[in-house]
């Protein structure tokens, strides 16, 4: 397939897929993070803990909500940072990125877990932080790799 024929209106049959919308990374890491620490809960405590937590038989929800909700948070920042890298994207590197939040996942749901402890902004750092280091430095050094050889290939000085 030729790179002219990607573009829009040229009838390659990529035209005719319907485009990703970007807003749904943060929603589906959100969620995904909910998910992935009701299931530790439920696989360290058992479900019977479930409902002692929160201070009462009549407020055993707002526990679980309040830390879900949190988690949800952490999820969502980080499928914000995802979502703007692979928007701004080429296909190549969309592999990459997708490859290294797929690594970055276990050590972001770890770390949210041991922020934890720390407070609520804990959970929210270290969920977004190992999103930040294997992919955001890496595109943010590519970035700026491509637009010093951007200048030096068109006659600027790179200083």
């Amino acid at each position: 397939m030729e790179p002219e024929a990607t573009g829009q209106g040229s009838g390659c049959p990529l035209d005719r897929i319907p485009r990703w919308p970007w807003w749904r990374v943060p929603l589906l890491f959100g969620v995904g993070f909910c998910v992935i620490q009701i299931l530790v809960f439920v696989a360290r405590f058992g479900f019977g803990r479930l409902a002692e937590i929160g201070g009462g038989a009549r407020q055993w929800y707002l526990g679980p909500i309040s830390g879900f909700s949190l988690f949800f948070v952490g999820g969502a920042a980080a499928g914000l940072l995802i979502g703007r890298l692979l928007r701004t994207a080429g296909t190549r590197w969309q592999v990459f990125l997708i490859v290294a939040s797929a690594v970055a996942t276990p050590f972001a749901i770890f770390g949210s877990l041991v922020g934890g402890l720390l407070g609520p902004p804990g959970v929210i750092v270290y969920a977004v932080a190992p999103y930040l280091l294997l992919a955001g430095i890496p595109a943010l050094v590519r970035r700026v790799w491509l637009g010093v050889a951007n200048r030096l290939r068109n006659g600027g000085s790179c200083c």
